[in-house]
């Protein structure tokens, strides 16, 4: 007698116990599919569950079925609550293979018990019908030594007291066979209760795992976060350093051309100073004749405006030294006047004082003075101190 029809035989018993219960057949329809499925291996249908429960139409079986395997999707699904989107997938894999796992172990271990526990009912099974096959051969020989013996009165009084001992005998060993077989009967239901509790045990471990794989998942997005503003930043200095370095040949363009514009200025400024220079030492030498002709005062000596203006504003900037403006007398007193700003402080509150027949410049904000001087012009160049240059 094979695994799956011993199987299928105490599913069998199971249906008329139920039935006898008052189980409807929406219960006996589940029962068999789980049966046949678990316990079995095949996948139910209309026909072998029509078979083992003998009750219900096609339609009725067919939606019960469908039942039986919405059931088993719903047991079969974890949702992992608070898991980022990406990694739903991945944890609905974690966790359905995890409940995979589980409920193949409890399958070997549900298979190995049902395999004991039907190797023991089909054993308890054959010696019950070996003792029967034995009681009846003991009938027999019991009805032929009494046909022989029905004579004797004494004989058959035995006969009859040995035919009820081997009788009494025979039920003794079918009851204890019979003890046997609810035994394993009870034996297999406590196995299928086991499943039961080991597969509520692997749900509430699908949750616990689930906690934990969120609990894990929260502290990875946490470490995970910070690295993602760090690489935000680099990302943004590398664009900025790439800008930097896509205009620094427009930059270095824009340097040089101001660099070559400054020393333009800069040729400009020194030809400007040289000819300013030149014009100086030629009036110098102008106002040397012109006081050797003169007797010396200068005063018969005239500047061009330009010149003169020129000449001012060359002293204002510290060009000009004593030495080169000193010849010049009086010619330059035209052109400068008060009111410049104070090299010491910037101010503009110069004043310009007539000391006798000199002249004397002075700052009204910070005080700083040029000192009693004979011409403007050397005064000028005391207060703006450059006095020590050579011109």
């Amino acid at each position: 007698m094979s695994s799956s029809g011993s199987a299928v035989d105490l599913l069998r018993v199971e249906i008329e116990q139920m039935k006898a219960d008052g189980a409807r057949r929406a219960e006996l329809s589940l029962h068999a599919c789980q049966r046949l499925f678990f316990d079995v291996g095949v996948r139910p249908t209309v026909a072998n569950v029509r078979e083992a429960t003998a009750t219900g139409s096609a339609g009725d079986i067919a939606r019960d079925i469908e039942a039986f395997w919405q059931r088993l999707r719903q047991q079969g699904q974890c949702a992992v609550e608070g898991v980022p989107a990406p990694l739903q997938r991945r944890a609905g894999e974690l966790v359905s293979g995890l409940y995979g796992a589980a409920l193949a172990e409890a399958r070997s271990t549900h298979a190995t018990e049902l395999a004991r526990a039907e190797a023991a009912a089909q054993h308890a099974m054959a010696r019950q019908w070996e003792l029967e096959n034995e009681v009846d051969a003991l009938r027999r020989q019991c009805a032929e030594q009494g046909a022989r013996l029905a004579s004797g009165s004494l004989d058959a009084q035995r006969d009859e007291a040995l035919h009820s001992v081997l009788a009494q005998y025979a039920e003794g060993e079918k009851a204890a066979l019979s003890a046997q077989l609810q035994a394993a009967q009870a034996d297999n239901g406590v196995l299928r209760e086991q499943v039961a509790a080991l597969q509520a045990e692997l749900a509430s471990r699908a949750v616990e795992y689930a906690a934990h794989l969120k609990d894990a998942l929260a502290s990875a997005e946490a470490r995970v976060r910070p690295l993602l503003v760090e690489l935000d930043s680099l990302r943004q200095r590398v664009a900025a350093a790439d800008r930097e370095t896509r205009e620094a040949p427009r930059r270095e363009f824009e340097w040089m051309q101001q660099l070559n514009q400054a020393r333009m200025l800069a040729a400009q400024a020194r030809q400007e100073v040289e000819q300013a220079r030149a014009e100086a030492e030629r009036l110098r030498q102008a106002a040397l004749a012109s006081r050797t002709d003169t007797g010396g005062d200068g005063r018969r000596e005239s500047v061009p405006p330009a010149l003169g203006h020129l000449v001012a504003n060359l002293i204002r900037q510290g060009v000009l030294s004593r030495e080169t403006v000193g010849p010049l007398g009086r010619a330059l007193d035209a052109y400068i006047d008060a009111g410049m700003p104070c090299p010491q402080c910037t101010s503009d509150e110069t004043d310009l004082a007539m000391v006798g027949q000199q002249v004397e410049f002075t700052c009204a904000a910070c005080g700083h003075q040029s000192g009693v001087h004979a011409t403007r012009a050397l005064a000028l160049v005391h207060f703006v101190g450059c006095d020590a240059l050579v011109g």
